[in-house]
């Protein structure tokens, strides 16, 4: 029997399109750009890099009747991720698709379809079967049944003593969420980690008494300088983010983050040497392009060997 904690994710399992370009769009005329295709969504992102961290990973979620599902949840399967995935009808959505556009200072933007993500329902009680923590991205609490399967879950959880952490996603996100609510609802839910980097903290800010009211642990990451973790009852402190030469791509690096913090925290580590683990996890990831890096099997051949 491992002793290596099994962390439960649940959310989107997306095809990312990285458009990685150098300079500015020619309007109306063509632009250089490279493209690759990779295995993305925050939460399984997060499933993959804990099981690459030594831990264990059961992802839930949605994808449409198509090829590239099917070769997504493949590649999930191939990095030893427990994979429950829901298959939409026919006539529904097809699997979700995101384009990431990274600029030449490794910034990236998103183009957003969730497609048969926001679909999932339940949730189904046996998800949290043998679990030791759950995590959410702030996607799964917007739009769609997901968002009520996201929060029961969190109520069961809440119910068997679970730990609960959050990603804050996206400062659009947030904001279709209202602040304050998003806040509110975390506290009612009793989440003990929330996530998040300096934009969303900053839209976060706007509500009375965050983040220094209740329980919550919450970590501020703020690229390249140090990240902040407030800690209830005893204030902030800034941990020093380790240099790194050379970053291609920061898609993932917030899930491997993430990954690497909760798993140090089961292990028996404080905020301080949880923060340090997650930093060197996410490190690794800027260095290549996509979410995670290569997969163990490139996503379009997986892709055209099922059809």
């Amino acid at each position: 029997m491992t002793d290596a904690p099994l962390i439960l994710t649940v959310g989107d399992l997306v095809e990312d399109v990285v458009v990685r370009i150098d300079g500015p769009v020619e309007p109306a005329a063509d632009t250089a750009v490279s493209i690759s295709r990779h295995r993305g969504g925050s939460a399984a992102n997060v499933a993959v890099a804990v099981v690459r961290a030594g831990g264990r990973a059961r992802f839930v979620g949605r994808i449409g009747p198509d090829v590239r599902g099917s070769a997504l949840v493949d590649a999930l399967r191939d990095e030893g991720v427990e994979t429950i995935c829901e298959t939409g009808p026919d006539d529904g959505p097809s699997t979700g698709t995101i384009v990431v556009i990274v600029d030449g200072a490794a910034e990236r933007s998103f183009l957003t379809d969730r497609g048969a993500c926001v679909d999932l329902g339940g949730p189904d009680p046996a998800w949290l079967d043998g679990v030791d923590a759950v995590h959410l991205p702030a996607y799964s609490f917007s739009g769609g049944r997901i968002a009520a399967t996201s929060r029961r879950l969190c109520e069961l959880a809440l119910e068997r003593g679970l730990p609960v952490s959050v990603d804050a996603s996206s400062t659009s996100v947030l904001r279709d969420l209202g602040p304050g609510p998003f806040w509110a609802a975390l506290t009612e839910l009793g989440v003990g980690i929330l996530f998040a980097n300096e934009a969303e903290a900053h839209v976060l800010s706007a509500v009375e008494g965050w983040p220094d009211n209740g329980a919550m642990l919450v970590v501020v990451k703020h690229g390249a300088a140090p990240t902040i973790v407030h800690r209830p009852g005893l204030g902030l402190v800034a941990i020093a983010v380790p240099t790194i030469d050379t970053v291609l791509d920061t898609t993932g690096a917030g899930d491997a983050f993430a990954a690497g913090f909760l798993l140090a925290t089961f292990r028996g580590h404080g905020p301080v040497d949880a923060a340090e683990a997650a930093h060197g996890h996410a490190s690794r990831v800027v260095t290549a392009l996509g979410a995670g890096g290569p997969e163990r099997t490139g996503l379009m051949a997986r892709a055209r060997r099922l059809r």
